[in-house]
């Protein structure tokens, strides 16, 4: 699964942009050596130039569907610039970017695709803030075919569900949004993906949050889907013993009815949204999850080959881990090395760094 993209949240501004670039900026200044010794297109087919235009995410490379480094009539990409699918230049730093192709090699994917297995006839929901219309965000159906056109991929089965918003533009997505489907997409191009809009304030408290994912499980097991994959999380403190009950009894009936549900854990390192002093975070602590974290990849810009990983740490954002203060040690998890006597978080982890990132394709950026 993807990345895991770590908050519920919505990068819907210039601001956003802008510090998103600030943030990765440490990080990417590590890349900088190995990018300068490289050929000028690091990835792909020698000579083949990409469309990446800039990097507003966490773990990806946001494109253009235009000539590489332009937006609209021609104009240069505000943040950034393409010289392939390998690296991207923004204010004079390297960013690492993988096609999708290449992804799917670093993680073991190939291998799965011959034998067939693609996720066709399983669906993938993920739940994503509800948005009106607006010069910060797009329609989601084209990204996904600008994107599938792009890399080669199969045009997915795509549906939203509205019922919990009730959203009266249910195809208007914002960054994180189109973050999720194709990365989803991406792994599983067989899958089909049911994006659910929740309310756009469902993040501004645990009793909003409990609530949307909670709606989010019981449509997805309606649905008969195979997964839940939340990219959002808040710190175990947050909430109520009520408030985890009911989380907990939502997952329990996903359990019962064998839909895996997969929850980040955070992106804010071992504090888990400024925590006293360290914790981890809901969803991903319930022993029902399979809770994600963060690293920054390292494999070939040529073929994708993994060289390794190591732990997402950049800036002011990291992977969040720990042990959890609501739930023992659960069964499976005996045995593990360094493992107390509480639940242990998270349980796997991908690439969620912004400087070695899979290119997605968002074309808000090159509308401005």
């Amino acid at each position: 699964m993807p990345p895991p993209k770590n908050k519920i949240r919505h990068p819907n501004g210039r601001k956003r942009y802008a510090h998103e670039l600030e943030r990765i900026a440490a990080t990417a200044r590590r890349n900088t050596a190995r990018a300068q010794t490289a050929p000028a297109v690091a990835g792909g087919e020698p000579g083949r130039r990409g469309d990446l235009g800039s990097v507003p995410g966490r773990g990806v490379c946001v494109g253009c569907a235009r000539p590489p480094g332009t937006g609209r009539n021609g104009r240069q990409c505000r943040y950034g610039r393409s010289d392939g699918f390998g690296v991207v230049r923004a204010a004079g730093l390297f960013i690492q970017c993988y096609s999708p192709d290449q992804y799917q090699v670093a993680y073991g994917v190939p291998p799965l695709l011959r034998r067939g297995i693609t996720g066709s006839g399983e669906t993938v929901v993920m739940p994503e803030l509800a948005n009106k219309p607006g010069p910060n965000f797009t329609d989601i159906r084209k990204d996904l075919a600008a994107f599938d056109k792009k890399f080669g991929l199969p045009a997915p089965k795509l549906k939203v569900t509205t019922t919990l918003a009730g959203a009266s533009a249910p195809y208007v997505a914002g960054t994180e949004e189109v973050e999720d489907t194709e990365i989803v997409h991406a792994i599983a191009p067989g899958a089909a993906l049911d994006v659910i809009l929740v309310p756009a304030n469902a993040t501004a408290s645990a009793a909003n949050f409990t609530a949307a994912v909670t709606g989010t499980i019981n449509a997805a097991i309606t649905q008969n889907a195979a997964v839940v994959s939340v990219s959002g999380s808040k710190g175990e403190h947050f909430f109520t013993p009520a408030q985890v009950a009911r989380l907990h009894a939502a997952l329990q009936q996903a359990a019962d009815r064998h839909v895996t549900v997969v929850t980040s854990s955070g992106d804010t390192g071992v504090i888990s949204d400024n925590g006293p002093p360290v914790q981890v975070s809901l969803p991903a602590s319930d022993p029902l999850v399979l809770g994600v974290g963060g690293t920054a990849l390292n494999a070939s810009t040529f073929t994708g080959a993994y060289h390794g990983e190591m732990a997402w740490n950049a800036d002011t954002e990291a992977s969040g881990g720990g042990y959890s203060s609501l739930f023992p040690r659960p069964a499976y998890q005996d045995g593990v090395p360094r493992i107390g006597r509480m639940r242990g978080v998270p349980d796997v982890a991908a690439d969620a760094d912004a400087s070695t990132a899979m290119a997605l394709l968002n074309r808000v950026d090159c509308r401005r």
